[in-house]
């Protein structure tokens, strides 16, 4: 037998191996699938996370990961160059030689020379090339928007459908805020303490037509809440020490979608801002664009009014909880897990109008779209106006909610509350110091993140009924119904859910149990 020659693969060969192994095609039919010795397979497996990492970053001919001579230093300074380079500071050869000294010397606690060929060498294995970059100014400059508008835009938006153009954003959310706390707030930005605690950070994306809005990512600082156990989530959850949105958390939902995209033969467009977390990552499926700095205000659709609605309805959501509570006795609190459910909710309520408006707002868009003006009434308004809709249900809620708000809180400004938390930070900016204590220092373990939960959620003891007590649950639930008038899609909701239930319940009650549903 002809002995297997090794294969020089480039990292795109290598991220293709990942993939497949991940579907759930074994080693041994992948190894023998692309003509490669196991032990190879096995090799790239192991250092799937690393492979992930560089793909991520563009290198994708690249087919070998030597580490520099002085590792901690060579990793120190690409995130220095990275962090810089998106915040379109200029950065030269002589620039980067004067940095690697600085920091050279600081990591490794000695004098480091820094050579003009250890930094080509740098460039080299990093994939930098030498290009001039526009500082970012304080103010937005319409000179720029418009230019670009007029100028970048029309060409990208030509080769693509309204369906596939997207745009995603982060906003932070104080997910406990009840309107009696607001001012508590003013000012917080959220890069530690106590305080950033009662925060998450919120990834939105949808598309331009309005027609699809992407799972929502949700960033908290637990990496396993207690009340998320045993529980599936309606949402995506990332954890870190702050809550924010970093390069690693961006760049692996990147690299989720376009697998996602991949398997439909999709390609699209995704608009983004020129933030520190959002590295410039290079895949088929997906077009990152980066919006001139400093423009969102202008540009971006997802701050032109979706974010406000999704905000919006959140809190309308909140209230209406809190309200009831109060109503019943019961003391209001909300944890994560309520948070995210909440959060979901609010996303289902955002309309895709109002989506293609801002895209319209922003200048993407030549067709007009009516704004859905529900998203921007205040919270009595939205009640009365929704009072009759064939979707929801409301008894006098809105002046039983008015009567609430002003005995139990008081006067207070919707808008106000809704904003409080718009300029909150949410993606990750290192100082030098954070630089080189994150390739010095071991980070923090998930044991420790672990112990980082949120306040509300150390006495949450979550009671889950049985399937006996759900099976009477929704008999009562069904008597309740039948004794009022229900919208048809109510009630359609609720008969899929009791075939649901009740499908469970007989299945685990008369269906044999085979020695087959216990091995993995």
């Amino acid at each position: 037998m002809e002995k297997q020659k090794r294969k020089a693969l480039t990292l795109k060969d290598k991220y293709d191996i990942i993939q497949k192994i991940q579907s759930g095609v074994k080693q041994r039919d992948v190894s023998q699938e692309m003509n490669l010795i196991k032990s190879t397979v096995s090799m790239i497996w192991k250092q799937r996370e690393a492979i992930l990492s560089a793909y991520g970053q563009g290198n994708s001919t690249c087919k070998k990961m030597r580490k520099s001579k002085h590792h901690e230093m060579d990793q120190g300074l690409l995130k220095w160059f990275t962090q810089k380079r998106q915040e379109n500071v200029p950065v030269s050869g002589i620039i980067l030689q004067e940095k690697a000294n600085e920091m050279g010397s600081k990591i490794e606690n000695k004098d480091f020379k820094c050579s003009k060929s250890w930094i080509e060498r740098f460039k080299r294995r990093h994939n930098i090339r030498t290009g001039k970059i526009v500082g970012e100014s304080a103010a937005v400059d319409l000179n720029v928007v418009n230019d670009w508008l007029t100028n970048v835009w029309p060409h990208i938006r030509k080769n693509y459908d309204s369906e596939d153009i997207f745009n995603a954003d982060e906003t932070g959310l104080f997910y406990q805020m009840t309107p009696d706390k607001t001012l508590k707030f003013v000012g917080e930005s959220c890069a530690g303490g106590k305080l950033s605690k009662l925060r998450i950070t919120v990834l939105v994306a949808a598309n331009m037509s309005g027609t699809e809005k992407r799972k929502l990512l949700v960033i908290g600082k637990s990496a396993n809440p207690r009340c998320f156990k045993n529980k599936q989530l309606p949402v995506k959850y990332k954890s870190n020490r702050n809550a924010w949105m970093t390069s690693e958390i961006f760049t692996n939902e990147l690299l989720e979608w376009h697998e996602q995209l991949k398997q439909k033969n999709r390609k699209i467009v995704l608009l983004v801002d020129n933030c520190t977390a959002h590295p410039e990552i290079k895949l088929n499926q997906i077009k990152l664009v980066f919006m001139p700095p400093n423009t969102s205000s202008k540009l971006q659709p997802m701050d032109q009014g979706v974010i406000h609605s999704l905000k919006s309805h959140y809190r309308k959501i909140l209230l209406a909880q809190m309200i009831e509570a109060m109503d019943n006795g019961k003391t209001f609190s909300v944890s994560i897990l309520d948070a995210v459910n909440f959060i979901h909710m609010a996303w289902q309520k955002v309309s895709k109008d109002t989506i293609a408006n801002c895209f319209k707002h922003g200048g993407f868009s030549e067709k007009s779209a009516e704004f859905d003006a529900d998203d921007e009434l205040p919270l009595t308004e939205w009640l009365k106006k929704h009072e009759d809709d064939p979707g929801l249900i409301f008894t006098d809620v809105d002046n039983a909610i008015e009567i609430a708000v002003q005995e139990k809180i008081g006067e207070f400004n919707f808008e106000e509350y809704v904003e409080i938390d718009n300029d909150i930070t949410v993606t990750e900016r290192l100082t030098d110091e954070q630089i080189i204590e994150s390739v010095t220092s071991v980070m923090a373990t998930s044991d420790e993140a672990e112990g980082e939960e949120n306040e509300s959620d150390e006495d949450v003891d979550v009671y889950v009924p049985s399937l006996n007590e759900m099976a009477q649950k929704m008999a009562e639930t069904r008597n309740f119904l039948e004794s009022r008038t229900v919208p048809e899609p109510i009630w359609n909701s609720f008969c899929n859910l009791e075939r649901y239930i009740s499908d469970i319940h007989f299945s685990n009650r008369y269906v044999q149990t085979k020695i087959t549903d216990f091995v993995k």
